[in-house]
């Protein structure tokens, strides 16, 4: 049975129907604020939002490039963090946590992970400190607020994973499993081998005494053969997985 990846075209079909959603939703509010007067040309949120419907648009364009919808939920976050009590709006603090699950998805976070999370974390209490401009008592309701939520999204998180690690008791659990693709050569398995090694395009180029362009030209039919968007796509799905051929 095939690895269904984050990266492939069937994914790329819902992020893409996911990013025409977001744009229209941010064009719609846009537009009835400022029906409504709410919005005026010296209004920053009307820039966030032409700012965010720029990056949705790539992402539609480019839907397997979801850093683009990391971008805009990061963005999101920030502003509503800044300028609204988390304790009457949580939106900001979903928006923190789905931007981190864009990026884990994408593999941002696969190398030097607890590094990252730390920086992560370190981020939204800088932002969260904000909320002191409100006062103390709102600043330790806020408190109060997000560990009650933080606590939920853990936990979601904490079963989620168990569900996934229980699941993933089969035997074909971390194995890429190249016999099912036989649109591949031996040197193609090769090479998909020294990928998940890291090793570099030029190295590779180097060892097979080839130009690095004509490896970069192969390995996106390879990519697309396994249905990954590209090298990050590839092993953000398959890094740490063991090969069989």
């Amino acid at each position: 049975m095939r690895f269904i990846s984050l990266f492939s075209k069937h994914m790329a079909l819902i992020y893409r129907c996911i990013s025409v959603a977001a744009a229209l939703l941010i064009a719609g509010i846009t537009a009835y604020y400022m029906i409504l007067g709410e919005y005026s040309l010296m209004d920053y949120r009307l820039y966030i939002n032409a700012f965010a419907l720029v990056f949705v648009i790539f992402s539609i364009a480019l839907p397997v490039k979801i850093e683009f919808l990391a971008t805009v939920t990061l963005v999101y976050a920030v502003e509503i963090l800044i300028t609204t009590p988390l304790r009457d709006n949580l939106m900001g603090f979903m928006m923190y946590v789905l931007t981190c699950a864009i990026l884990f998805s994408r593999g941002f976070f696969r190398k030097s992970r607890l590094t990252k999370i730390i920086v992560a974390i370190i981020i939204f209490f800088g932002l969260f400190a904000t909320q002191l401009r409100f006062g103390a008592d709102v600043f330790v309701e806020s408190l109060f607020v997000l560990a009650e939520y933080a606590f939920v999204v853990f936990l979601i998180i904490l079963f989620y994973y168990l569900y996934l690690r229980n699941q993933g008791k089969s035997p074909i659990e971390k194995e890429l499993d190249l016999s099912l693709f036989p649109e591949l050569t031996e040197r193609d398995k090769e090479w998909i081998e020294l990928i998940l090694q890291e090793t570099k395009y030029s190295t590779i180029a180097s060892q097979y005494k080839i130009t690095e362009g004509a490896v970069k030209n192969r390995m996106r039919l390879i990519f697309k053969t396994l249905d990954v968007s590209d090298r990050i796509g590839f092993m953000a799905t398959y890094g740490g997985f063991t090969i069989k051929k």
